[in-house]
């Protein structure tokens, strides 16, 4: 990472796809139109932030194409967010940061340690709390292009099947910021 906190010229550059599929039923409704601007913007400026080029929303309601960034239709909708992944995946061959449109409180340094940690460690990298993997928001180096497609075709569908023995896990420095909301406050 440079001086002024962008990628350093001499790491590829990351693709930001924010995943905005899915039924949103424990939130009663769709979670990627919640807010003002709404969660799957938030997410989307700050990948952008992050310094991901380009940044697309995958899935998820039409209206979110008024929002001002590409959307591309999900491949498979309702099958999860792996299927989500390989969509991206058909359309951009770089490094890719996925992030789930429910982190609404996420911060461009929280996703740029992510892109660090999979960027020196040729690995993939998720942030863990509690012992546990987020899924959520993960950073995909280009050499593990395709996994997501190689996986589904064998019948599983979940990101742990596919990275789960690839990741780095990365400490959360604070867990508010990469909390994924899937209830109402209440």
């Amino acid at each position: 990472m440079s001086s002024d906190g962008t990628m350093a010229s001499d790491s590829p550059p990351f693709s930001g796809a924010v995943l905005c599929g899915g039924a949103s039923t424990r939130m009663g409704r769709d979670k990627a139109l919640i807010g003002d601007p709404p969660w799957a913007v938030r997410v989307a400026r700050c990948l952008d932030a992050a310094g991901c080029e380009p940044v697309c929303f995958v899935g998820g309601d039409q209206r979110l194409a008024d929002e001002g960034w590409p959307q591309i239709p999900d491949d498979s909708p309702g099958t999860g967010p792996l299927a989500a992944v390989a969509t991206f995946e058909r359309f951009h061959q770089t490094p890719i940061v996925i992030a789930a449109c429910d982190l609404p409180n996420l911060t461009p340094d929280a996703v740029r340690k992510l892109m660090d940690a999979a960027t020196d460690a040729e690995s993939c990298a998720v942030y863990e709390l509690d012992g546990v993997p987020q899924w959520s928001l993960m950073a995909i180096p280009k050499g593990f292009q395709g996994r997501a497609t190689e996986v589904l075709a064998t019948g599983f569908k979940s990101m742990k099947a596919a990275f789960g023995g690839l990741a780095q896990r990365v400490a959360a420095e604070d867990p508010w910021v990469i909390a994924d909301v899937d209830e109402p406050a209440g």
